[in-house]
């Protein structure tokens, strides 16, 4: 249960920031180009100036992403009292765009990057070195390079989805301090000084403090996009297809590079567009129920390997309309990596059979 008090989150943010300049060695913050990492990063620098402390800007470039995103983070990076951590490693980015190119592979050496290299970006660590080839290793990977007392702050809110909220509050890392988390090393934690910050909160701290970020949510909002939809994170994730389909208006030159980089950016463009696909709201033509359309669409799956992963995992969750209409949606955006819905077999069984009941009783 939340409970509200007389301070407001913006002093509330300030006061953790400074507690915990006191208390670690070392402060390092994540960015990502987005409106919540824009408020984070100005948030702690200004603390740092205050104080005369440098601070490190952590950035792991995903190749495909908005060239707003690597202005944002450029103009990031050069300020003053900033220690420059700008990532373009070889690492594989899931691409859910295509049944046949399933991964893009980042900053492979091969080929130009889609916004090119950075000159001073870090291009080769123990990570990749020693085989480390994904977005999430990473992460778990770079806590364990100090040896000294560090905060790893991150812009993430808890608002956005239960899952964060749980994430953030259920183990904290730090006795009394409830926006923080462990990780691979006891010496460094991972903490959220605005955990509790809505998405008007974060607006208006932008407008107020004059802060830069990214033009794209301009872009996003006079073309009507919902709140939760105004993102710009990677553009091959399984939830940015509606993100491709203004690509090309809102950065032409970005989207052709990605057509010419990846397989399945044009189609999944066309087909989220249309609402044709991503969507699931209602049954094709030729099909009488979800069951029937998944069985359809699994019999016909173009790649081996995953179809059989698809399989195994259908086989252990109930078989039923509800989860089948999941299960369909997985199949047309390709996420065998389970990244995008997550089904809790058990919660589904019994929200089922609350419906059932009180459908009866209706």
């Amino acid at each position: 249960m939340r409970t509200y008090k007389k301070q407001n989150v913006l002093d509330a943010a300030k006061e953790r920031i400074s507690w915990i300049f006191d208390n670690f060695i070392n402060v390092s913050v994540s960015v990502s180009g987005g409106k919540d990492s824009c408020v984070i990063f100005d948030l702690v620098h200004k603390e740092a100036i205050r104080r005369g402390r440098k601070i490190e800007c952590l950035f792991l470039d995903e190749e495909a992403i908005y060239q707003s995103s690597v202005d944002i983070v450029r103009n990031q990076m050069d300020k003053p009292n900033v220690i420059k951590k700008w990532y373009q490693i070889p690492i594989k980015h899931f691409n859910s765009t295509s049944y046949n190119s399933d991964y893009l592979h980042c900053f492979n050496g091969k080929d130009e990057p889609l916004h090119g290299y950075q000159s001073d970006s870090i291009r080769s660590c123990e990570y990749t070195d020693n085989g480390g080839d994904r977005f999430y290793g990473f992460l778990q990977w770079y806590p364990k390079q100090f040896k000294e007392s560090t905060a790893l702050i991150v812009g993430l809110r808890s608002q956005e989805s239960l899952n964060r909220y749980r994430a953030v509050v259920k183990n904290p890392s730090i006795d009394g301090v409830n926006w923080s988390t462990k990780t691979k090393n006891p010496l460094a934690h991972n903490l959220y000084p605005i955990y509790d910050w809505g998405f008007d909160d974060v607006w208006r701290y932008i407008y107020d403090n004059n802060v830069k970020y990214s033009k794209i949510y301009d872009c996003q909002f006079s073309k009507e996009y919902p709140k939760q939809e105004m993102r710009v994170s990677s553009l091959l994730h399984e939830m940015s297809f509606k993100s491709l389909v203004d690509l090309p208006e809102f950065e032409p030159e970005t989207y052709q590079k990605l057509c010419d980089k990846i397989q399945g950016i044009n189609t999944a463009r066309i087909y989220a567009k249309e609402k044709l696909m991503y969507k699931v709201d209602k049954l094709p033509k030729g099909h009488n129920n979800w069951i029937d359309y998944r069985d359809f669409l699994l019999s016909n799956y173009p790649n081996e390997k995953y179809k059989s992963i698809y399989e195994r995992k259908f086989k252990n969750q109930p078989n039923n309309n509800d989860v089948a209409k999941q299960q369909v949606r997985k199949l047309l955006i390709n996420d065998w990596e389970d990244t995008a819905i997550q089904i809790d077999s058990k919660k589904e069984e019994k929200r089922i059979e609350k419906k059932r009941k009180w459908t009866n009783i209706l």
